[in-house]
């Protein structure tokens, strides 16, 4: 998808996006401090899936190889999957990188 295709697709996801739906910052937050599992979502997501059902079969690979906590970022750029031990991402990462361009693992901190 080129640029100027992507802008347009992007137009169409706030287009279709339920704006009475709100994600739940501060309630994430308080999940990860707690240690408790933490209810990721993000309110454009089944507005993107409409137009690139290629998101939600990303998110179910994940959920297959035993990824539940997998979510799309921002407007569809990408989707991350989060994982307490990192060295346990190798299959999916492997997976992946023999699809996409751009695959990578990294880690996060909490403060």
């Amino acid at each position: 998808m080129d640029k100027f295709q992507f802008s347009n697709a992007l137009a169409e996801v706030f287009r279709l996006l339920d704006s009475e739906r709100h994600a739940d910052i501060d309630s994430l937050v308080q999940r990860l401090r707690e240690g408790r599992e933490p209810i990721l979502e993000n309110v454009l997501e089944d507005s993107a899936i409409k137009l690139l059902p290629e998101i939600e079969a990303v998110k179910n690979i994940c959920l297959t190889f035993g990824y539940p906590l997998t979510v799309m970022s921002g407007s569809g750029s990408c989707a991350f999957v989060l994982a307490e031990d990192v060295n346990s991402l190798t299959p999916v990462f492997s997976y992946f990188k023999n699809i996409y361009k751009f695959v990578m693992i990294s880690e996060i901190y909490l403060f």
